[in-house]
């Protein structure tokens, strides 16, 4: 094992505990536990998710990919200053997410120098999000009248770009025309000018993004590889067909965006950012989990049907979230909550008993 992958299994924990974190506090937001956390904990869930579990896991295996140590800063910084937000110092901790996600944007950079391609500068505006989500934090830090609901359309499109260029360097295997390469650009296009319309105050700038959040669902449903892998057998099969159910949440959140415009918290704002971060991003999670383990760690998840549980209960129990969002109807909204959470706990169980050294 070369000497910088000593670094991944404590950044790894880290992310881990984060995660962690991240549904205690939002259980706890909701009345769901009976010892409610601490109230940094339930009001740092975003940031927790965000820049602790996703930013952290997105820039160690980019770090793994390279295999230079020097990279293991990003993923490092990422992690670290998450949580030394929460014990106490927010603004230390906020720089530091800064300068995690200014240096994974210019490691974009240097890939898009090396090999120019529009996956990597679709990854790279992805992390320039990301960067620009970290610089927000720091103003709310400070008291700048920022608030943590405008955080959540930056975070979305560091994760939604980001998942869309790693599915678009992928599906150069199916050779997209011309036509449905301009579309895929039409529709980050307008996430990324909705959101800079939306920051200089024009509230219908989310809207535009809810469209290009709809866009990049409908072209990854037609034109993704995982429309090829999910008629497979085994793990190929359930990789294809777990991604196709997320791009449908990525679809009902850009639909929500545009249906009921910026919101800052409330009802409404849970069902449009938990379809996007707990229907897409942690079904892409459960998705791509074989693939991820197999670079961070050289272990190998067999495939078992069992895996289509976790994917399964998230499709149900975020429905029923949804619903008791809109409907006003705490009831389902509570029990949607708690089985998003069961959720995760499934997936654990029923993964991580079978991992194998490969």
């Amino acid at each position: 094992m070369n000497d910088s992958r000593m670094f991944v299994a404590p950044i790894a924990a880290m992310a881990a505990v984060a995660l962690v974190g991240a549904v205690w506090g939002g259980l706890g937001r909701m009345g769901l536990v009976t010892m409610a956390p601490p109230a940094e904990l339930a009001m740092s869930h975003g940031a927790l998710i965000a820049n602790g579990f996703f930013g952290t896991v997105i820039s160690l295996e980019r770090a793994v990919a390279l295999d230079r140590p020097v990279v293991y800063a990003i993923p490092g910084a990422a992690a670290l200053g998450t949580w030394v937000s929460y014990f106490g110092w927010p603004l230390v901790g906020s720089l530091s997410v800064v300068v995690a996600s200014l240096g994974l944007v210019g490691l974009f950079g240097w890939l898009t120098w090396r090999e120019p391609a529009r996956h990597h500068v679709i990854m790279g505006l992805g992390a320039l999000s990301w960067a620009i989500a970290a610089t927000l934090l720091v103003l709310h830090v400070n008291g700048t009248g920022i608030s943590m609901g405008g955080l959540a359309p930056w975070w979305a499109a560091f994760l939604v770009l980001t998942i869309a260029g790693e599915r678009l360097e992928l599906a150069r295997v199916l050779r997209p025309d011309r036509f449905s390469q301009a579309c895929f650009l039409a529709s980050v296009v307008a996430v990324l000018v909705g959101l800079i319309l939306q920051l200089a105050g024009f509230s219908f700038g989310l809207q535009i993004t809810g469209v290009g959040f709809v866009g990049l669902a409908l072209w990854l449903g037609i034109f993704d590889v995982a429309r090829r892998t999910a008629k497979q057998e085994g793990l190929p099969g359930y990789i294809g067909r777990t991604l196709l159910g997320g791009y449908v949440w990525l679809a009902v959140g850009g639909v929500l965006l545009v249906v009921h415009g910026p919101t800052t918290g409330g009802l409404v704002f849970d069902a449009q950012w938990h379809a996007i971060f707990v229907g897409f991003v942690l079904t892409m999670i459960f998705a791509h989990a074989p693939v991820v383990l197999r670079a961070l760690a050289d272990r190998r998840i067999p495939y078992h049907p069992t895996l289509y549980l976790a994917p399964a209960l998230i499709h149900v129990t975020l429905a029923m979230r949804l619903y008791g969002d809109l409907a006003v109807d705490p009831t389902w909204r509570l029990a949607g909550g708690l089985g998003n959470a069961a959720a995760i706990l499934v997936f654990v169980a029923s993964a991580i008993p079978r991992i194998e050294r490969i």
